[in-house]
């Protein structure tokens, strides 16, 4: 409780003071390091229609000043968010009450407010750096000036303050340590995660993969923390490994702009085809994960599918075609010689195909 208390007290100045480092001191030639987030959750980027939002003006209404702020927040991730926590905590306890748990939706309440401070603080850092230009990023609020630097270090810091003071209301040790843990990555994400091969996409994958875990960990408190996550360990690791995956496929359509950058991403340093069979490699494992959850409750009543129910057979059709259609798309990848055309269909077909992979564990 001391450290936490510590941190509420000393992080936002910590904030302050990261966010108004020069960019000598961020480093004297400004990198590319791509227009992604740290959280895709929602598996989408600015929609279509953000690009005419004006900036703010005197003699603009409220809702037109406030435009930009939600652009930058990116709410369209919100929804996935807020579902991916209630999805771990429904698959904990079984049962849909936990909506209307206060607890759980805290901890939602929390990952919605990581998710956003993430998308922020991406966007500040990457302007800040001489990443995001008014060419090359307009989905960028600061590069297009809708927003001065000062405003939304402002708004990220406001916001790390309340996430901050939320976390402390949560009522499980656990939680609130991985909520922390999730909170720091996202700040790091973008000057020293994210330039680093692989482990940008080790961060993403630890981000949202957090989500259904603390999930089901609040969900079940007071229970020891490895029992609380024994539920969830499933969906976990399928998030994990399947938003790794899908990063390095994302890496290979950015191959180009990466290399003339120097970003050291895993198509820059060993090729795109070492790339796609890493990604495939990633799905493979995420595939094992999600059958192996789907046929769990086949197998504890002995493959009888009539004891199992038809829930059981419901969960094991979305298991399996899910991941196999996600792994299929990744094969392709590699078939067709990492082709940017391949990895862009892979990652589209994907948005839908990974939600068969979740709902083959509830």
């Amino acid at each position: 409780m001391r450290f936490t208390v510590l941190a509420i007290l000393l992080l936002p100045h910590a904030l302050v003071s990261g966010l108004t480092v020069s960019r000598s001191a961020a480093g004297a030639k400004p990198r590319r390091l791509g227009r992604r987030g740290a959280l895709p959750l929602a598996m989408s980027t600015t929609p279509p229609g953000h690009e005419a939002i004006s900036c703010p003006t005197d003699d603009q209404t409220l809702g037109e000043k406030v435009a930009p702020y939600l652009e930058m927040a990116r709410v369209e991730n919100i929804p996935a968010a807020y579902m991916f926590v209630m999805g771990g905590a429904a698959i904990a306890t079984r049962s849909a009450s936990v909506f209307l748990d206060p607890q759980v939706s805290l901890v939602a309440w929390c990952t919605v407010l990581i998710t956003v401070t993430s998308m922020v603080v991406n966007d500040y850092f990457d302007y800040r750096l001489g990443t995001d230009t008014v060419e090359g990023a307009k989905d960028n609020v600061l590069a297009r000036k809708c927003l001065t630097l000062e405003q939304a270090k402002a708004f990220v810091s406001r916001l790390y303050s309340v996430l901050l003071l939320s976390i402390c209301l949560v009522p499980s040790t656990p939680v609130r340590f991985l909520l922390m843990a999730g909170s720091i990555t996202t700040f790091l994400y973008t000057q020293h995660l994210k330039p680093v091969t692989f482990l940008k996409n080790a961060a993403c994958g630890f981000i949202c993969c957090l989500a259904p875990a603390v999930g089901g960990m609040i969900a079940l408190h007071p229970a020891p923390a490895f029992v609380a996550a024994k539920p969830v360990m499933g969906i976990t690791m399928a998030l994990l490994f399947g938003i790794m995956h899908r990063e390095i496929l994302m890496d290979i359509t950015d191959e180009v702009a990466d290399r003339n950058s120097g970003v050291k991403t895993i198509p820059v340093r060993w090729g795109p085809m070492a790339a796609a069979k890493t990604a495939l490699a990633l799905v493979t494992v995420m595939s094992a994960v999600s059958v192996t959850g789907a046929v769990g409750p086949i197998m504890a009543a002995g493959w009888n599918f009539g004891e199992a129910g038809p829930r059981a057979l419901v969960r094991l059709a979305c298991g399996v075609l899910g991941s196999g259609l996600m792994w299929k798309g990744c094969f392709d990848v590699v078939r067709k010689g990492a082709s940017v055309e391949a990895c862009d269909v892979a990652v589209e077909s994907g948005k839908a195909t990974f939600l068969l992979v979740l709902l083959g564990f509830f």
